[in-house]
C-alpha cells in the first residue's frame, strides 16, 4: 500500500496495541501525525491503552494536548481513555482534573474515578463520588463499580454500604455476574457475616477459585477453622479446583486445630495434584506436622 489513509493507520495503531506492542503502536501513531493525518476516537482510545501500559507519562501528556488542540477531548471515549490513562500511570490528580472540567458524565469517567480512588485507599472519596453519580447525576452503577466499591467497603469494614450496595445489586440485575458475587463474599467475609458470604457462594451459579479463596480467608480470620476444613473437602465434590491458597489456608487450619488425619489426607491431595513444589504449601505442611509432633512426615507422601 503505497499511500495510507486514516483507517489503514488506525487500523496499525489498534493491532500493535490489541497485541500488546505498545511502542510500535506509539511509532506508528507518530508517523500518522508526520504525514499529516488527523487521528480519530479509535486511534487515541488505543494509542492512551498504549501509553498506559508502559507508563509513558511524557508520550500520553502528548496524545492528551492533541486530543484538546483538536477537541476530540468532548468525545466521551477519549475523555474516559485519558482519565483511565492518568490513573494508570498513577497521577491521579489530573485524572481529577480531566473529570472535573468534562461538560457531562458518564458511567465509564464515574467509574473510572471510583476506581482510581479506591484503588488509593481512599474509600471516602470513592464512596462519595458514587453517591455524587447516584444522587446528582442519576447514573445507575454496572458491576465493574459495584465490584470496585465493594472492595473499598471490605477493607473499611462498612457492613451497611455493602448491604445496601448488595439490594441494589439485586434491584439492577447486576447480583449475579461473578465478579461481582465474588465481591460481595470477599466483603461478607472482611466483615465476619460468614453465614450470608456463604449464602452467596452456595447460590453461585458457577463458583470459580477467587470466590473459594475469599471464603477461606473469611473462615480463617473469624476462628472458623473447622468450617474451613470442611469446606475444603466439599470442594472435591464439586467442579471446583481449590488454588495454592486455598489448599494452604486448609492446612493451616489443621494446625491450629492440630488435626493430623485430615492433614495427612490433605496432604495426600496435594501430592497427587502436584502442589508440592508451592513453597506456601510446603510452610504450612511443615507448620502443621511440627505442631503433631510428626515432623518426618512432611517429607512423605505415604499415608
Amino acid at each position: 500500500m503505497e499511500e495510507k489513509d486514516v483507517f489503514s493507520w488506525t487500523t496499525m495503531i489498534v493491532g500493535f496495541s490489541k497485541r500488546n506492542k505498545p511502542f510500535k503502536a506509539i511509532g506508528v501513531f507518530a508517523r500518522m501525525l508526520e504525514e499529516g493525518m488527523m487521528a480519530g476516537e479509535f486511534a487515541l482510545t488505543s494509542i492512551l491503552k498504549a501509553c498506559a501500559s508502559v507508563l509513558g507519562f511524557r508520550e500520553g501528556s502528548q496524545v492528551h494536548g492533541y486530543a484538546i488542540k483538536t477537541s476530540s477531548e468532548n468525545d466521551a471515549s477519549v475523555r474516559a481513555s485519558i482519565m483511565d490513562f492518568y490513573v494508570k500511570i498513577g497521577d491521579t490528580f489530573s485524572a481529577q482534573l480531566v473529570y472535573d472540567r468534562s461538560p457531562y458524565y458518564d458511567l465509564v469517567m464515574c467509574t473510572v474515578m471510583i476506581g482510581a480512588y479506591a484503588q488509593k485507599g481512599n474509600t471516602e472519596l470513592a464512596i462519595e463520588m458514587f453517591h455524587q453519580m447516584i444522587r446528582e447525576f442519576k447514573i445507575l452503577p454496572n458491576e465493574f463499580t459495584l465490584a470496585t466499591l465493594l472492595a473499598s467497603t471490605a477493607e473499611t469494614g462498612d457492613a451497611i454500604l455493602g448491604t445496601n450496595l448488595h439490594a441494589l445489586a439485586l434491584k439492577t440485575g447486576y447480583a449475579a455476574f461473578i465478579h461481582v458475587e465474588g465481591a460481595f463474599i470477599d466483603m461478607y467475609a472482611k466483615n465476619g457475616k460468614i453465614e450470608d458470604a456463604c449464602t452467596v457462594f452456595n447460590n453461585m451459579e458457577t463458583k470459580d477459585s477467587v470466590s473459594c479463596s475469599s471464603l477461606f480467608a473469611g473462615f480463617s480470620s473469624n476462628g472458623l477453622d473447622r468450617e474451613a476444613i470442611e469446606f475444603f473437602c466439599s470442594l472435591h465434590k464439586s467442579s471446583v479446583k481449590p488454588d495454592p491458597f486455598a489448599v494452604a489456608s486448609a492446612m493451616t487450619s489443621c494446625a491450629k486445630l492440630g488435626d493430623q488425619l485430615q492433614g495427612s489426607q490433605i496432604h495426600a491431595q496435594i501430592i497427587r495434584h502436584g502442589h508440592e513444589s508451592d513453597t506456601c504449601i510446603a510452610s504450612t505442611l511443615i507448620d502443621m506436622y511440627a505442631k503433631s509432633g510428626t515432623i518426618e512426615n512432611a517429607s512423605k507422601g505415604d499415608f
